[in-house]
Parts: structure tokens; C-alpha cells; sequence
């Protein structure tokens, strides 16, 4: 092999590494420019519980690198109005303060027919109905509620039980009679108070309120037992309080005769009263407390 073509080789590989050094150089640019990119997002300004309708209000927009947005996030607050203003939006999770708003973790309001449309992804809708004057102004879509039920039974040796167990909590509430969490937008609302007024005042001319809930497969067939089995109440929770209790349940057995005192004034009997008692004096401490803050 002659020098020249030793030359000419050498020159080839040199523009070669040269055009592969360039063009790794520039895509670690590319990359890095994208990176640094910074695009708007709609976040969060406090924490927004389900069921509650979102409002420009209740957010902030943030510039952020292009990188961390995630899939299907909000990134402009004027996206959670209609064209006429009305609310778009109601939060199907809680979400807290600070975190980009995401379609994924939204209702769409009006959107959608029925209560299906608004049933969460593996879970089911189970209806139980109710009497008008139990939930009528008090329960509304959105809520979360725990579920109890009475039961009349006999035991093996025929003695008759009644007892009441909760036996669902933290449990969200789809609809009640006609107002269903996809619905809102029908009301056309332009903030949180109207629409939240519009959601408990829905009229029913019946005697009896059909409200359904979301559970999973195997809570609805617990649900569904104890509906035909015994009867169904509903104990709304505050805002926010997702916490799961170990509760006992109550029976009449432990009120009365059953126990009996052992001596005046003591015995099982006695003592479950006074710690009944003292659970309801502490209830009424803490609502005072809330209405002295409000």
C-alpha cells in the first residue's frame, strides 16, 4: 500500500469521527435543550378533595421543565371553563397541594350518561334506596360516606341478636335520586357554592331516593347481602378524612339486660354507657372547637 493511499484513508477516517463526534455532540445538545425547555402547568394552590368541583381559583400556573410534565396534565387554567365560563371539572381523587393537575384524576362534568360514565375504573356501582327525608340536603355526589348495617338474627341456640356493624368505609357517593356526579354542567354554575347548592336541591317527587355508590366487586357483593339482608345507613364523612377505624359495632345485648350489674353503679353494662358517653362528649368539644375557628 502506497503513502498516498495511507494519506487518503487516514483522511476518511478523520472526517468520519468527525461527523460521528458532531453528531453525538449535537444530540446531547438537542437533548439537553429539550430538557431545559420550560413549559406552563396548571398546579394545584391547596388541596381539592373528590368530589369537588375545580375552579381557576383553586390553581396556579408554573413554569417547569418540559421533561417533568406529565402525560395528559392541564397547562392552562382557563382549560377547567367551558367557552361560556361555566365549570368543567370536578376531582374524582383527592388531590393535594401542589400537584399538577392531570385529566386522568378529573370528571368531566356534563359528559357522559348516567352513573356509569363516572363509575371508577375496577370498581362497580351498587344502588340502594333510600328514604327521602334521610338524605334529602344532606348527602350529595362527592361525598364519601361510611356504611352500616342492622341486622335481626338468631344464633344457633335461637336466641335473637340485633346488631349494627359498619361494614364499608371511605366509601364515594356517584349519585343521589337525579343529581349524578356527571351531571353538574347541566346546572350551568360559574362557582363552587352555586353548584354545590345546585347539587343538594335537586327536587324529587318520590318518597324514596335511589343513592349509589362506588365499591369494588367484592365489597358489592358484601353491600348487596347486607341490603337484602338487613338495613342500609349511610354516615358522611368530614372533608378529607380518609382514615380507616377499628370499630366493634353495637348490639342491644351490650346496652342491656345481657350484662347486667355486677354492683351499683359498675358492671359491663354500666361502663359501656359511660364509654359511649364519653365519646359523645368528646364530639361535642371538637364541634365547638370548629365553630370557635370558622
Amino acid at each position: 500500500m502506497n503513502k498516498k493511499f495511507q494519506i487518503l484513508i487516514s483522511v476518511f477516517a478523520g472526517i468520519a469521527a468527525a461527523i460521528l463526534i458532531a453528531g453525538y455532540v449535537n444530540s446531547l445538545e438537542t437533548k439537553y435543550k429539550k430538557a431545559a425547555k420550560k413549559v406552563p402547568v396548571v398546579i394545584t394552590k391547596k388541596y381539592i378533595d373528590a368530589g369537588e368541583m375545580i375552579s381557576p381559583e383553586d390553581v396556579e400556573v408554573k413554569l417547569i421543565p418540559q421533561e417533568y410534565l406529565q402525560p395528559r396534565a392541564i397547562q392552562k387554567a382557563q382549560d377547567l371553563l367551558t367557552e361560556k365560563g361555566f365549570l368543567l371539572y370536578m376531582a374524582a381523587v383527592p388531590l393535594d397541594k401542589g400537584e399538577q393537575v392531570v385529566g386522568t384524576k378529573l370528571f368531566p362534568l356534563g359528559q357522559g350518561t348516567g352513573v356509569a360514565s363516572v363509575v371508577p375504573a375496577g370498581m362497580r356501582a351498587v344502588t340502594i334506596i333510600m328514604n327521602r327525608r334521610e338524605v334529602s340536603k344532606t348527602l350529595i355526589p362527592g361525598n364519601r360516606v361510611d356504611i352500616l348495617a342492622t341486622f335481626d338474627y338468631y344464633d344457633a341456640k335461637g336466641k335473637r341478636h340485633e346488631e349494627t356493624r359498619t361494614i364499608l368505609q371511605n366509601v364515594p357517593v356517584l349519585a343521589v335520586g337525579k343529581a349524578v356526579i356527571g351531571t353538574v354542567r347541566e346546572v350551568r354554575v360559574k362557582g363552587k357554592r352555586s353548584a354545590a347548592r345546585a347539587l343538594a336541591s335537586v327536587e324529587e317527587t318520590e318518597s324514596q331516593i335511589p343513592v349509589s355508590v362506588a365499591v369494588t366487586p367484592a365489597q358489592a357483593e358484601l353491600l348487596v347481602l347486607a341490603k337484602n339482608k338487613g338495613a342500609i345507613d349511610f354516615v358522611v364523612r368530614a372533608v378529607g378524612d380518609d382514615n380507616t377505624y377499628t370499630l366493634s359495632g353495637a348490639s342491644m345485648n351490650k346496652i342491656f339486660a345481657k350484662y347486667g350489674e355486677t354492683e351499683a353503679g359498675h358492671g359491663p353494662q354500666v361502663e359501656y354507657l359511660k364509654a359511649l358517653q364519653k365519646q359523645q362528649e368528646e364530639a361535642l368539644k371538637l364541634l365547638k372547637k370548629y365553630k370557635k375557628f370558622r
